[in-house]
């Protein structure tokens, strides 16, 4: 049979090419054949092998042992590869990632293993990823619910500590009136107060407090009360008013309801009837023949223009 034999001269290996004529193990020292064959040390030859899709099967042997390019712990000098390396400073390390191929990272800054910070740990100053709150002193959490929405507890101060605000079941602020003579209520109907305040309407009678009294639909009620009825009845005589003065024609009198006063009809002047200020251009004009009818209490006075004193008839009642 006819051959092609070719000889490499570069490593000093001859190669022929014809039909396989070696197997595993024997001797490199006349190679040749229609295999590739490789040779280790100590002149043995050996098949290069592939796998099922024909790929070249590689050993590596470079770096800290047979297979890997580093190991763990190995010396970073001159260290490469294809790997992603870490450096520890002394030693190279390799990069972890999980079964995802997410990077693992051990969190170190901070007081606990794999946590930044812990509830109420002493930090002077706070740093990290999640919403931390400070007291000046230590670290705590942001609290937020499942939609995300930040969580907040209301707190008052009493003057001396704070104290959380309370709500009901429907989130309307709880407030008790303590201004006033009982606990939770301003008044009570009939307190003495001289000086009455609230938050609702009340009403003072001059001393004491009431409130002010509403119907279900929020109209305010009120007692219609009649006038009071005169049980007694004054008469006195008439009463001279003299020319062009001012002059008192009864005093006051608490016990007052109505006063009458009368102009008779044999007069000739026009009286003016008022108070102490009454003159000739004041007061109300009470001609010859006829009346008034006043209900006061203070004091009550006429003027009289003419040139001759006339008199006034008066009549008033009490109860």
């Amino acid at each position: 049979m006819a051959q092609f034999q070719g000889k490499r001269t570069d490593s000093g290996i001859p190669i022929h090419v014809q039909r396989e004529r070696y197997t595993e193990g024997e001797s490199s020292a006349s190679l040749e054949g229609s295999v590739c064959l490789g040779e280790k040390p100590g002149n043995v030859t050996f098949p290069l092998q592939i796998d099922a899709d024909g790929y070249l099967k590689v050993t590596s042997t470079g770096g800290g042992s047979s297979g890997h390019e580093y190991q763990d712990g190995d010396s970073n000098f001159g260290a490469y590869g294809h790997l992603i390396l870490g450096d520890d400073g002394s030693n190279l390390q390799t990069i972890s990632v999980d079964t995802d191929g997410r990077l693992q990272v051990e969190v170190v800054e901070g007081g606990y293993d794999g946590v930044q910070y812990e509830d109420g740990a002493a930090v002077a100053s706070p740093f990290g990823t999640v919403a931390l709150g400070h007291d000046g002193s230590n670290v705590y959490p942001v609290y937020v619910d499942s939609s995300g929405r930040l969580q907040a507890v209301a707190l008052g101060y009493d003057g001396a500590a704070e104290r959380p605000l309370s709500v009901d079941t429907s989130g309307r602020l709880q407030v008790e009136v303590v201004e006033g003579q009982y606990t939770g209520t301003q008044y009570t109907s009939g307190d003495s107060d001289p000086s009455p305040i609230g938050t609702v309407a009340l009403g003072h009678d001059g001393s004491d407090v009431f409130p002010i009294k509403v119907g279900s639909n929020g109209y305010l009620q009120v007692d219609i009360h009649d006038s009071p009825k005169a049980t007694v009845l004054n008469t006195s005589s008439d009463v001279s008013l003299l020319a062009g003065v001012t002059t008192m024609i009864v005093g006051a009198d608490a016990d007052r309801l109505c006063i009458i006063i009368a102009n008779p009809a044999i007069n000739t002047q026009t009286f003016r009837i008022g108070n102490a200020s009454t003159d000739a251009s004041t007061g109300i004009e009470l001609a010859p023949g006829e009346s008034i009818e006043i209900e006061t209490t203070a004091a009550i006075y006429g003027y009289n223009p003419g040139s001759g004193a006339e008199s006034v008839s008066v009549m008033w009642t009490e109860e």
